[in-house]
């Protein structure tokens, strides 16, 4: 059982402006695989943000912090994240720490204070999912195309997947998410098990050492060690 959020602020004209100029600049200086972006043009994407956007000694410092500032971004994604953002419609996923809440009705008593605007409360934003956001605004990431409000959070690797898919049936018009990117070993089994007409991109790091499961009955993921593997052509 998860919970997801999504999160987002406008930000000013000029400061947009400024920072989709940039994310364009980047775009135009980097040479794509573009076969595979191709295959998801227009198309919904999830990428789970724990170790393709953002390293997770970074997600976990948040949590050491009483007003955690937003982690920094890998550089080496944001090519490949701003070329995403502008061409496809992008979710990014993101797995915190577990909080302890066993089922969803424990994570929105959490997550709601009391108001007289709704009997159920008002949700309030964790500080760390705050901070995952302002990172990704602060970067140009909505700002290069992504909807602010595409951002989602999970406490649990099962999560994962599952708000992937149902992103995919529920929100989408083709009914599936065309590519979904994770790091999680079981998660990118279930996922490419589950989601079989789902190209999935498996994120090798020092805790799975790129060991991913092949599927049973399905293609097995594409695993490399960043976004730009995947996406950047190769040189």
């Amino acid at each position: 059982h998860e919970g997801m959020i999504w999160g987002g602020e406008e930000g000013s004209y000029e400061q947009d402006k400024e920072l989709k100029a940039g994310a364009d600049k980047v775009i135009g200086e980097t040479e794509y695989d573009e076969e595979r972006l191709d295959a998801v043009r227009k198309l919904p994407v999830t990428v789970v943000s724990n170790s393709a956007i953002f390293k997770q000694a970074d997600i976990d410092r948040m949590f050491e912090e009483a007003d955690p500032s937003p982690p920094q971004i890998i550089p080496s994604c944001l090519p490949s994240l701003y070329k995403l953002a502008k061409d496809t419609d992008l979710y990014v996923i993101t797995q915190l720490p577990h909080a302890g809440h066993q089922n969803l009705s424990s994570y929105f008593d959490a997550h709601t204070v009391p108001s007289d605007e709704s009997p159920h409360g008002v949700w309030e934003t964790d500080k760390q999912e705050k901070a995952i956001t302002k990172a990704l605004e602060d970067a140009g990431v909505f700002a290069a195309g992504m909807n602010p409000h595409k951002v989602a959070f999970c406490e649990t690797v099962d999560g994962r997947g599952y708000i992937a898919r149902n992103i995919g049936e529920e929100l989408t018009s083709l009914g599936r998410i065309a590519l979904h990117v994770d790091d999680a070993p079981f998660s990118v089994d279930w996922f490419t098990n589950v989601c079989r007409n789902t190209t999935v991109v498996a994120i090798k790091n020092d805790e799975n050492m790129g060991d991913f499961p092949d599927p049973k009955n399905a293609a097995p993921p594409f695993i490399v060690e960043t976004l730009a593997d995947y996406f950047e052509a190769k040189k």
